[in-house]
Parts: C-alpha cells; structure tokens; sequence
C-alpha cells in the first residue's frame, strides 16, 4: 500500500512539473500581454480621413512571444456600444500589426485593441480622431 501511495505522490509531482515548464513567465500580471505603455496606435494618413482608406499600425514593444501573439481591432464611433472588427497582419519583427480601414464619417472613435497571446486576451481603448 504505502509503495502505490509513493507512486501517485510521484506521478502528481511529475505531472504538476511538466505543467509548470510550459508556462511562460513575463513578469506581469494574469491576462497581461505587454504593459499599457507599451501599446501605441498610429494612422497613416495621420489624421486619419473619412471615406480615405487607412492604414492602421499597433506596435508591442518589448512582446514576450511574438510569434504566438494575434492582434484585431473593434473600431466604433464613440458612444456606440457596438463596433466592426478587423483582423491585423504582423511584420516580420513581430511586434508591429497592421490592417486596412476606412472610416465611413468624420468623428471620435474608440479603438479597442484585443491582444491574443498564450493564456492571453488583453483589451486596450485608444481614441482617434477622425477627419
């Protein structure tokens, strides 16, 4: 009895350590990719234009596992509790992520940056004018 209760206490030690190698530790807390600070969002045009098509870039400095780090955008008029998503292609380096939008009317609109990472959905708002 007591050699079957050392051979599960083994087993669980060698399951929970196999576990924990597979994680990654970044240093920041549960559910964060890359501090806020980190996160920019540019236009170009810069203003970005209503009814032009735009180009919009988020750069992730310092990312922990680019290869395995997905970005969208929901873009939405401010005020509006409903946006349209678009899905963004990275650069070679990884830490920069673009995609093609066009702005139907000039305004403010809120763009919420969704970081899918390992273990990993992170949101961040981020505001643009729009001309």
């Amino acid at each position: 009895m007591a050699q079957r209760t050392r051979s599960f206490v083994l087993a669980c030690l060698l399951l929970v350590f196999l576990t924990a190698c597979g994680t990654v530790q970044t240093g920041l807390p549960d559910g964060i990719a890359v501090p806020e600070e980190q996160i920019a969002l540019t236009s170009d045009p810069e203003p970005a234009a209503a009814g032009q098509e735009t180009t919009l870039s988020i750069e992730l400095k310092n990312l922990p596992e680019p290869d395995d780090t997905t970005v969208d955008l929901e873009i939405r008029k401010a005020g509006s509790v409903r946006g349209k998503f678009s899905k963004t292609k990275p650069d070679k380096s990884g830490e920069m992520f673009s995609t093609e939008y066009t702005f139907e009317e000039a305004g403010r609109y809120e763009v919420i940056i969704h970081i899918y990472a390992p273990d990993v959905h992170q949101t961040v708002p981020r505001e643009l004018e729009v001309k």
